[in-house]
């Protein structure tokens, strides 16, 4: 006679540091943990082709925002990003573009700047003497 699967037999198969709760994805190498999900494969097969409007990359993903993160990272490794333009009715259009000179890394350079501490040499301005 065959066991019979439950809750508490699988429990009792687990070893006990996984029972004292979550425990890393030993099986899962590092550089596979970042990789990009199906909803984000999805939104980047598109801007491959076009640009994406918002309105529909949230029918693909309610948070798209993140998605774009995971795209941005994943073209960061061959020179490109994914830039955001503005449009007039507001639904604003996202290309894929060179890293080099996009409005992405003017916002990075900008937000590292602000974060950066003003050396004793320079005055307030970032200006040296």
């Amino acid at each position: 006679m065959d066991k019979q699967l439950t809750f508490e037999s699988i429990d009792k198969a687990r070893p006990s540091w996984m029972k004292d709760g979550p425990k890393p994805n030993i099986t899962v190498g590092k550089n596979e943990e970042k990789r990009v999900g199906p909803q984000a494969t999805e939104i980047l097969s598109r801007l491959k082709s076009r640009p994406v409007r918002i309105s529909e990359m949230s029918n693909i993903a309610k948070q798209y925002n993140a998605r774009i993160n995971e795209i941005r990272r994943h073209l960061s490794k061959i020179g490109m990003t994914v830039d955001c333009f503005e449009s007039k009715d507001g639904d604003n259009e996202y290309r894929i573009v060179p890293l080099a000179g996009s409005n992405y890394q003017k916002k990075l350079m900008a937000r590292q700047a602000q974060m950066s501490p003003v050396s004793p040499g320079r005055r307030e301005t970032g200006q040296t003497r």
